[in-house]
This record gives structure tokens, C-alpha cells and sequence, in this order.
């Protein structure tokens, strides 16, 4: 009995150390889970629909309002494509249940976001009834793109955790002879993805949802007959009209303003790319983009030299609400002057 009692013990033992030995292994997998960067697909925006029961596939709907549309094409040139995100390294952020940024979200390895995004615009405007051409001379309108924001990120709760996005476009639409602008508009869409914990399956469903919305909503602005009209005839309304003084032509792109701070850094993030200066009460965040130029004295610098309490002048734009860091110098403190050497004296 006492031998029988004893396994019994040694049996809870074991049971108990693989409990915990399990536990150690999803906390370590979660762990991994939460750091890096995931990979996550782009569908069709037109077409996508998440799955039932959630995970990494999709379902393509059958958009009753998305058809092909036949006959004579609205011949087009996409003059300018700008990619103005705040962070164009990547779609997204990781954070744990503390807010802290773990990781990066991103497209699939071997896939380029802007190539995507301009395939499925393109895509959107053939279906709408228009001809993308390479051929400025032959097309009746130019197109300006301007990608603002596409981004997805981590939102801690009480019970669940949520995967929420925004994309945002705006799209310009410029008769080629004159550069009037004909009709703009901006498009967005926002996504929201509610679990337990924040997954890789998440992030795929949540940004797939806000691009879809925004795609679509374009779409159906974009294949609006009164615009189609706009844009195919403007420019037998501008030949056969007498001339007069252009009121909506583009004036040149005023020259960016640019501000000046001098202080020192309070904080370096380099996953999101950023510095916090502070000057006395003053205290601003800078994200910086590619072009920014860092140098200390003659010497090029990268953002992981830059360290806290270091003196620097940041030169900076406003786009929206960030400020985009275009210089930051990092100042060199002037050596103290030699004493001047003491005049001997003599003794009597």
C-alpha cells in the first residue's frame, strides 16, 4: 500500500513538471509569435471576402455592383504615383498587451506593396471603363495618385485584443492640355479584427478588409457616368470653347516650408523610425523618412548612432499631423579655449 501510494505521488510529480513544461513551450511560442515580422497577403480588393471561421484564406465574393464595363475606353496616363505613408518600410505594427512595439507587419517576401497597389488601381480603372495608356498625346485625361495611409496595427482590450486598419488614397483626375483639374476625390476604408490574441491571420483579415473598402469605394466613384463624361469629353468642351484665362489650372508646387528645432534627444525608437527632441518645455516627435540626412560634422550618420541627450538640429516639413525630419545635425561641442601660458617672473 505505502508502495502504491508512493507511485501515485511520483505520478503527480511527472503530470505536474509536464504541465508546466507545456505551458513553458506555448509561452515561448507566443513569445516568438509576437516578435519579427509577419508576412501577410494582399487580395484582390475588388473580390475579397475574409472566410468563415477566420484564418490566413480568403473567399472571393461576387460583387453584384463590380462588372465590366464594354465598349469605347476612356484612354488614361498615370503622370504621377506618390507613396506620401509616414512609414513606407513596411504595413504595420506588432505590440504587446502593454502597447510596446514587438514587431513589423508586411507583404509577402518577394512582393513589392506599390506594384500591388497600382496593378489592382489599374485593374479598378479597366473594369470602370478606361484604357491605361503609356501615351500622354493620345490620352484624354492624367491621373495623380497619392497613397496616404495603409496601415495596420495592434489594439490591446480588456477581454479581446483587436487587428484595426486604415487605407486611405486620393485620386486626381487633370485634362492634358491645359493640366485643369477635371475631378478628385479620396477614398478610404477602415477593418477591424477582434480575437484572443493578435495573429498573423489578424493582421491579413483586418488590412485585406480596409483596402477592400477603400478599392471598392473608388470604384464606384470612379465608374459614376457623370465622371466617365467629365473625363471623355473635356477636351472637345476645351478645343470648341474660346480661350480664356485657366481658373483651375495647377499653379507649381508651392516650395515646402521648412522648421528648425535645436535640443536634445530625449528618445530614439528605431522601429518606428523616430527621435523625440525636447527643448526645455518644449518636447516633439520626428519620423524620419528615406531621404532624411543625418551628419555630425562632414561625417554621414544612420539613425542607430543617434543616442539620448545628444545635441542636435533637426530641420523638419509638416505633412498632416507628423513631422518629417529632412535633416538632423548632430552639434559638435566647441573645445574650451587654452589658457594663456602665465608670464614668468623674476625674483629680486
Amino acid at each position: 500500500m505505502k508502495k502504491m501510494g508512493f507511485r501515485h505521488k511520483e505520478d503527480e510529480k511527472i503530470i505536474r513538471l509536464r504541465n508546466l513544461f507545456s505551458l513553458i513551450v506555448v509561452g515561448v511560442l507566443l513569445m516568438a509569435c509576437a516578435f519579427g515580422t509577419d508576412r501577410i497577403k494582399l487580395y484582390d480588393p475588388l473580390t475579397y471576402k475574409p472566410a468563415e471561421g477566420g484564418g490566413t484564406k480568403a473567399a472571393y465574393a461576387d460583387v453584384p455592383e463590380i462588372r465590366p464595363i464594354t465598349g469605347n475606353k476612356i484612354r488614361m496616363v498615370i503622370e504621377k504615383f506618390e507613396d506620401k505613408r509616414p512609414d513606407t518600410s513596411r504595413i504595420g505594427a506588432k505590440k504587446n498587451t502593454f502597447g510596446m512595439k514587438t514587431g513589423s507587419v508586411n507583404v509577402e517576401k518577394g512582393v513589392v506593396f506599390l506594384e500591388v497597389f497600382k496593378k489592382n488601381l489599374i485593374n479598378c480603372f479597366e473594369l470602370a471603363g478606361y484604357e491605361i495608356i503609356p501615351d500622354k498625346e493620345k490620352a484624354k485625361g492624367l491621373i495623380e495618385v497619392e497613397i496616404g495611409t495603409f496601415w495596420v496595427t495592434f489594439i490591446p482590450g480588456f477581454s479581446t485584443v483587436d487587428a484595426k486598419s486604415l487605407v486611405a488614397f486620393s485620386i486626381r483626375l487633370f485634362e492634358p492640355k491645359t493640366n485643369t483639374e477635371i475631378w478628385n476625390g479620396t477614398f478610404n476604408g477602415s477593418g477591424k479584427v477582434s480575437g484572443m490574441a493578435a495573429t498573423q491571420g489578424m493582421y491579413e483579415r483586418s488590412i485585406n478588409i480596409a483596402y477592400a473598402e477603400a478599392m471598392r469605394n473608388f470604384y464606384t466613384a470612379i465608374s459614376d457616368e457623370k465622371v466617365k463624361n467629365l473625363s471623355a469629353f473635356v477636351s472637345k468642351a476645351v478645343a470648341a470653347a474660346p480661350p480664356k484665362a485657366a481658373t483651375t489650372a495647377r499653379a507649381p508646387a508651392a516650395p515646402v516650408k521648412m522648421e528648425k528645432l535645436s535640443g536634445n534627444i530625449k528618445r530614439v525608437d528605431a522601429m518606428a523610425k523616430s527621435i523625440v527632441v525636447s527643448k526645455g518645455k518644449i518636447e516633439k516627435t520626428f519620423v524620419l523618412g528615406e531621404n532624411t540626412k543625418i551628419t555630425k560634422g562632414k561625417t554621414n550618420l544612420t539613425l542607430a548612432d543617434l543616442k539620448a541627450t545628444m545635441s542636435v538640429l533637426v530641420e523638419y516639413k509638416i505633412e498632416g499631423s507628423k513631422m518629417i525630419a529632412m535633416a538632423i545635425k548632430v552639434v559638435v561641442p566647441k573645445a574650451a579655449p587654452k589658457a594663456a601660458p602665465k608670464a614668468a617672473t623674476t625674483g629680486k
